[in-house]
């Protein structure tokens, strides 16, 4: 029997969201049209997201008209028509009944959430698309500013810039159903391409400038490295353009800075002349190519890079006699982890590295003492990486 109500309950949800809008006679009214659904979506779901779909209408100083209309109706039984799904008749009751704009959308169901399509189409032209898949309970957020953003420039009262204009195609405008729009904006058609940077662009689904740092510990590995020194700190940042493969992978060719340390062991001493201070820093620097495969706010990232890379030794023995050495040779690195986005352009996650510099050993004098051994360069790093990106 709750059950039962709790159906009666959304069922009522929808259909008050239904209801006609009041706008006062200085107000911009939007004509909005019933949303088209794809997928398990749920009555719950589409009445809640109609709801925060009229609440931001409201937002934005606007009034409201439906399908349920008297002059909604009126106009549309003069153009011979019984709803409101063609596109080209909506504009007509728009212009008919005095409205600036209509707002039309779609809810998909996803096997990782819920995407949302949303169209504006004012009477005077123009046409502002939007496209954003995010979890299921953060629809109605999306929706609310979905809204925002594209009645930003469609309504006189909203007094904002006008939306940026995307990239024109040939053709008119189509519904969101179509899903053929190449960006947020204004402009006389829509592209065939997929949706570009400003249709639900993020850290992951646009292509531009990326920024990532590494802060971690390292742990050195390999002959020498493991007998004589401890872990110690990494820090690399890597600078990139990141470009789209398809919907859920970006290739970016890159460069990497890297930075290891590591201190001697207590106790340690190299041919028999016992280590006080010291330690080894490894630093390398080179190009390479990142691949990223994305779902959700998820992203999966192997890179490899190869360049330079000098390993310094510093060394003071019991007596304070300090001496170093540094090597420079060919350096390889290598490194892959998982990132969340926190922002709509900025991840965090983790990292695992392993770096690699190939060198001759090593030849210190301190005071009348000579100290040789070769110690590997090679290290492996975890931590945290934080990616920024600038779309382009």
């Amino acid at each position: 029997m709750a059950r039962l109500a709790r159906h009666f309950a959304l069922i009522a949800l929808f259909l008050v969201s239904l209801l006609p809008g009041r706008a006062h006679a200085d107000q911009p009214v939007v004509l909005l049209v019933k949303p088209a659904t794809s997928g398990a979506v749920t009555r719950h779901q589409i009445g809640a997201v109609h709801l925060a779909v009229r609440e931001a209408i409201g937002k934005a100083g606007a009034g409201i008209a439906v399908l349920g209309d008297v002059k909604v109706q009126a106009q549309l039984k003069r153009l011979g028509a019984s709803d409101l799904s063609s596109r080209p008749k909506s504009l007509e009751v728009a212009k008919g009944i005095g409205a600036h704009a209509v707002l039309r959308y779609q809810i998909i169901k996803t096997k990782v959430g819920t995407k949302l399509r949303m169209a504006v189409y004012t009477v005077a032209g123009k046409a502002s698309l939007l496209e954003r898949e995010q979890p299921d309970d953060m629809t109605n957020a999306a929706a609310g500013s979905m809204v925002k953003e594209l009645l930003k420039g469609a309504l006189p009262a909203a007094g904002a810039a006008v939306v940026p204009k995307a990239k024109q195609g040939k053709g008119t405008p189509t519904d969101p159903k179509a899903n053929r729009g190449t960006g947020t904006g204004t402009g006389t058609g829509t592209g065939t391409g997929s949706p570009g940077a400003a249709v639900g662009a993020s850290v992951w689904s646009s292509s531009g400038l990326t920024l990532q740092i590494h802060l971690g510990g390292a742990i050195p590995l390999g002959s020498g490295a493991t007998e004589f020194l401890s872990a110690g700190f990494r820090f690399a940042a890597i600078a990139g353009f990141e470009i789209k493969l398809g919907a859920h992978a970006s290739l970016a060719p890159e460069v990497a800075l890297r930075l290891t340390t590591g201190s001697w062991k207590d106790g340690s001493s190299i041919a028999g002349i016992p280590i006080a201070k010291g330690g080894a820093t490894m630093t390398t620097f080179g190009g390479g190519l990142r691949l990223s495969i994305y779902a959700w706010r998820l992203g999966f990232v192997v890179a490899a890079h190869a360049g330079f890379g000098n390993i310094t030794v510093t060394f003071e023995d019991s007596s304070g006699a300090s001496a170093d050495d540094s090597n420079l040779g060919f350096a390889f690195g290598t490194d892959f982890g998982v990132q969340f986005q926190v922002l709509r352009y900025l991840a965090a996650g983790l990292f695992f590295d392993i770096t690699k510099t190939f060198t001759d050993g090593f030849q210190i004098d301190v005071g009348t003492s000579t100290a040789g051994d070769d110690i590997s360069g090679l290290a492996l790093s975890i931590g945290l990486a934080i990616k920024g990106k600038l779309p382009l």
